[in-house]
């Protein structure tokens, strides 16, 4: 590897970084103002954005990464072989993917109910999250396995 291509993927690594960094900083910003605007409670939308952030963390990055080798050459590998040769542990991501989405759940509730209730829509968006993560993985181990 020369010292070009080494400077080039420690360079594409903190573009990766960078982009986790801005939405789990951002995340919780764009979705206060909207449980201050919406829900007229900014504490229950920073809540949603802290889960959405850190989900955004964990899982956005690798998905660009995904997608960055997906269209990277003529030869066109499955899924599951660019999620095994991507670099990071998959369950994490499938983690980080399903509190991503528990926090679009935890402002779901808020919109679903009277007044919003934190502990309900916490509690509803991590088993949200949980279940997302337990069928993402087990999908991936089923199809790693069946690939194999």
């Amino acid at each position: 590897m020369s010292l070009e291509s080494e400077r080039d993927t420690a360079g594409d690594e903190r573009v990766y970084r960078l982009l986790g960094v801005a939405v789990a900083v951002g995340f919780p910003i764009a979705f206060g103002g909207v449980g201050w605007a919406a829900l007229d409670s900014l504490v229950y939308g920073v809540a949603a954005g802290l889960l959405t952030g850190v989900g955004g963390y964990l899982f956005l990055p690798w998905f660009v990464r995904l997608s960055a080798s997906a269209e990277g050459g003529d030869d066109q590998p499955s899924l599951v072989e660019l999620i095994a040769d991507a670099p990071g542990d998959p369950g994490v991501r499938f983690l980080g993917f399903g509190l991503d989405a528990g926090g679009i759940v935890v402002l779901a509730v808020g919109f679903a109910t009277d007044e919003p209730n934190l502990l309900l829509g916490v509690g509803s968006g991590v088993v949200f999250a949980l279940a997302v993560y337990l069928v993402a993985s087990v999908a991936f181990a089923q199809f790693d396995s069946t690939a194999a």
